[in-house]
């Protein structure tokens, strides 16, 4: 089987090691792939995206203990924060 890509091609044996050294062209996430199968050949796309794609999807926090600890098992930092909503602090004039 010969394998093609943009930057050259190779041979995949039977044992599935390939006769040509590997290099990266494109570090990334795979979208979605797509196999097509024709009479002598079999083609294999895929679709790429950026990792600055993530940048664009919501981050949902929420400034809660239980948030907080989903995230960071122990940590306290947060269980002070409902007991401070309701508080009324007082700032002396310096």
């Amino acid at each position: 089987m010969i394998l093609e890509t943009e930057a050259g091609g190779g041979i995949l044996l039977e044992d599935g090691s390939i006769t040509h050294t590997s290099f990266t062209v494109f570090t990334g996430e795979m979208d979605q792939m797509n196999i097509s199968y024709g009479p002598e050949t079999v083609t294999i796309s895929l679709e790429v995206e950026s990792r600055l794609v993530d940048l664009e999807r919501p981050r949902i926090r929420r400034y809660t203990d239980a948030d907080q600890r989903s995230r960071y098992p122990g940590d306290e930092a947060f269980s002070f924060v409902t007991r401070l909503q309701n508080e009324s602090l007082e700032w002396e004039a310096t």
